[in-house]
């Protein structure tokens, strides 16, 4: 279901309104050639699906247009303080559309306003359309997994980006349960088995470390031994050690590549089958 992952991306760009921003009109609809606006489509035709979605927020100045859709970055300097967030928002919003095959884009003039524009590739009658031959940039597909999917539990507070890590995992054909802070973390490991587990740091309620650190001493004395990854967006090489010292098997940065990631989960399950 690819639009509603859009639609989950949607406040993002209205984050920054004061009065608020307009909600999410279909802008279009129209075949990737071109072809004449409102002619019928039969099933199986390629068609692009326009979103765009308007503020009468701050607006973005025209040198920093591309630059906001980069992970921490904000068009003001000042706006963690006066509207919250921490410059992910955008950066997820263009992964989740690049992955459908798609494009966002913003129009903006400073002091009035903004308009973003996603455009996703779609075939009639089926879920998910194949990638528009005339979409600007390079597609960008996922890896395929090898070996058996995985029962994944990803506990994360942050919504867009448990969204970005559920939409990733289950594309590979993983199978996942997302939670939004430690202590649920370790409610579902009690209800159900998981094969890893995506743990973000900083999370209210229980953080990452504290859940860990219970995680583990369920299993002393015991054979057992879950693998956790750690996901984190503020790591310098010290804190990576101290993660791998506290007893994580693994860690990413956000915002989550999607290479990285895969790379991550192959490579602490290979570790943890040397040590069976």
């Amino acid at each position: 279901g690819g639009p509603r992952n859009v639609e989950d991306g949607v406040p993002s760009a209205t984050d920054s309104a004061p009065q608020g921003g307009a909600p999410p009109p279909l802008s279009g609809l129209r075949p990737p050639s071109g072809g004449p606006q409102g002619a019928p489509y039969e099933e199986g035709a390629p068609l692009l699906v326009e979103i765009a979605v308007t503020d009468t927020g701050i607006g973005v100045p025209a040198d920093l247009r591309e630059a906001i859709f980069k992970p921490f970055v904000q068009g003001d300097s000042s706006i963690t303080r006066r509207y919250g967030g921490t410059g992910l928002g955008l950066t997820i919003c263009r992964r989740l559309t690049e992955l459908m095959g798609g494009r966002i884009s913003v129009e903006s003039v400073p002091g009035i306003g903004s308009t973003f524009r996603v455009v996703l590739p779609f075939v009639v009658g089926e879920d998910v359309g194949p990638i528009a031959e005339d979409l600007a940039g390079p597609a960008v597909l996922l890896p395929l997994w090898k070996g058996e999917p995985l029962r994944v539990l990803i506990a994360e507070d942050n919504a867009p980006s448990r969204q970005l890590e559920a939409v990733l995992l289950q594309k590979m054909g993983h199978r996942v349960t997302t939670v939004e802070h430690g202590e649920e973390a370790l409610m579902a490991l009690d209800e159900g088995p998981f094969d890893m587990v995506l743990m973000d740091i900083q999370m209210p309620v229980m953080d990452g470390r504290r859940a860990l650190a219970a995680l583990r001493a369920r299993e002393l004395g015991t054979a057992a031994h879950l693998p956790v990854i750690a996901v984190t967006a503020y790591a310098s090489t010290n804190d990576e050690q101290s993660l791998l010292e506290a007893g994580f098997d693994g860690y990413v940065r956000k915002p989550l590549s999607v290479l990285e990631l895969v790379d991550e989960m192959r490579r602490v399950l290979d570790a943890r089958r040397e040590k069976q």
